[in-house]
Parts: C-alpha cells; structure tokens; sequence
C-alpha cells in the first residue's frame, strides 16, 4: 500500500519517516476506505517501530502536500532535547543533518527488526 523511506537530510529528528502511498491521491477523502485504512494502517506500523526504536517524547504525524501533491505521511518522534519540542518541526530553522552510511543502515535495520 505504502512506502516507508527513512529521512536522508532530516535526521536531526532521528528516525524522521516519510510514509508514500504508492497509488496517486492528493487528499484522504479521494481514496476508497479500505486504501484509507490500509494507508493510515502503514503510518500506525511505521509508528510503533519508531516508538520502540527510539522510544521518543512524542511522536508527530504530518500530511501537507503543499509541496509535493501526492498522500504522504511526515512521521517524526519528538525528543526532549529537540529545540522548542512543544512546535511544529517546520516552526523553527533546524540543521539538516545527513548520517554516515553506516548510521544511516543501523537505523533502517533497526526499524525493520521492530515493524
């Protein structure tokens, strides 16, 4: 239904998935309500590995399509340590961080051990 592609700029939020549904849609009423609930189903799945991966604050849940018009989720767990973590991500100027390989293939094993 979907596909999970782990951040490669966004990893000052470890763990940042972005959710792509892989059927065209710009908007959740489009879809059919099975499609809806298998879509919403893969975030759910993507969640709970973040969440037992990384065991964040707080994790948020984002669908914009202002810059991109194709249904994707924004997935991202929230830290304590994150700057102003009561705002949304895009409120503030962050750092775009890109990991090492190695970092970068530690976090996405990490992820498909816990979905």
């Amino acid at each position: 239904m979907s596909t999970a592609i782990l951040g490669d700029t966004t990893q000052y939020f470890r763990g940042f998935v972005v959710v792509v549904l892989r059927q065209h849609a710009t908007e959740l009423y489009q879809l059919d309500p099975t499609i809806r609930q298998k879509f919403m189903e893969d975030a759910n799945q993507i969640s709970a590995a973040l969440d037992k991966t990384f065991q964040p604050l707080k994790i948020n849940y984002c669908i914009l399509g202002n810059n991109v018009a194709h249904l994707h989720w924004h997935i991202i767990p929230r830290r304590e340590t994150d700057p102003n973590p009561g705002h949304p991500i895009w409120q503030d100027p962050f750092p775009f961080v890109r990991l090492s390989d190695e970092e970068f293939r530690q976090i996405a094993d990490d992820l498909r051990r816990n979905l």
